[in-house]
């Protein structure tokens, strides 16, 4: 009988057709430690663990991370492992509804809340587990169904993500069981958000399939690099690699942006970073509304961005005077 394991089909002696006889029962594989209690108390024994890695990549950070998912079979979502720029004691929430967050992303009576407690962050870089001890059971996805989380600290923006130029909706990193997509960070609670975003961390499923791991990264990856920031940023990251990490608020000074709605109230978007807009006193040619970025003429420090100085270049002369990257911003 097709789909069920614990028969065989055999043709026995003198006989021309096939039938089905029982076996011996086949037993289902043992599933390791992290999965395998979980998938007991669902009474669903085959339920196989496949662990998502969607990134670590960090680059951005806020408050939290919002994003849909996509089941591609029957899925249980039973923990998440997130990229926590802090290194203390946090305190998080965990949200969720079925369906994308469009139209939603401010409408917190919409969302079921899922985790709701303390949490030990182990810095940027490595895996911060949200315990399944602070939140509810395993979510259950349907197949071909859509599930959307929100994953936020309420002690300040420490959740660390990628800024893509890939749009909202697009598969970062798929397996066997669930697809996860470029999303949103937000301010908590439900508050402001910043868009294409990509969740780092992993997402611990449980589903039935005939074979674990072997996750897919459609945009390059696994940490969604290929088009996640602009050359020049790379080109500091690489020279600063040995100096202290700067990994910028989203919407504050140099945060990655594409236009004026990606920075906050005080900020604009120039040359693809949010910089603060300071009055000039007339002394620079870049003009009364704007500041200058590298290599731009400068009088002051006030001639320049927030993430400038205003320095010599060569001689002496005020017109030698040039802004320049400040040397803590990577």
């Amino acid at each position: 009988v097709d789909g069920i394991d614990t028969y065989s089909c055999i043709c026995p002696a003198g006989f021309s057709g096939v039938q089905c006889t029982l076996s011996e029962a086949t037993p289902a594989p043992d599933a390791p430690a992290t999965g395998g209690d979980v998938a007991a108390s669902l009474g669903e024994a085959d339920l196989l663990p496949n662990p998502l890695l969607v990134g670590m990549d960090g680059g951005s950070r806020q408050d939290g991370v919002m994003f849909d998912t996509y089941a591609t079979v029957h899925t249980h979502v039973v923990e998440f492992e997130i990229n926590c720029y802090s290194t203390e004691e946090e305190h998080f929430e965990l949200y969720t509804r079925k369906g994308g967050y469009k139209g939603y992303n401010r409408k917190k009576s919409e969302w079921d809340k899922h985790c709701d407690g303390k949490v030990q962050c182990q810095g940027p870089g490595s895996l911060t587990k949200i315990p399944a001890s602070i939140c509810g059971d395993a979510i259950e996805i349907e197949a071909g169904a859509v599930q959307a989380f929100y994953i936020t600290a309420t002690t300040g923006a420490v959740v660390d993500y990628t800024s893509t130029r890939q749009r909202e909706g697009t598969v970062v990193a798929e397996n066997e069981c669930l697809a996860v997509m470029v999303g949103k960070g937000v301010k908590y609670p439900f508050k402001r958000s910043y868009r294409k975003r990509s969740m780092n961390g992993l997402v611990n499923v449980l589903c039935r399939t005939v074979k674990t791991g072997g996750t897919i990264y459609p945009q390059g990856g696994p940490l969604a690099s290929g088009d996640t920031q602009s050359n020049k940023r790379k080109e500091r990251k690489k020279k600063n690699k040995n100096k202290a990490k700067f990994m910028p608020v989203d919407g504050m000074s140099d945060s990655d942006c594409e236009d004026f709605d990606d920075c906050d109230d005080d900020m604009e978007c120039i040359n693809g970073r949010c910089e603060v807009r300071i009055g000039f006193d007339g002394h620079s040619s870049a003009g009364t509304n704007e500041c200058g970025t590298e290599g731009a003429p400068c009088t002051y420090g006030t001639d320049c961005c927030s993430s400038y100085n205003c320095v010599k270049v060569n001689g002496r002369k005020v017109a030698d005077m040039r802004c320049k990257l400040r040397e803590d911003v990577v």
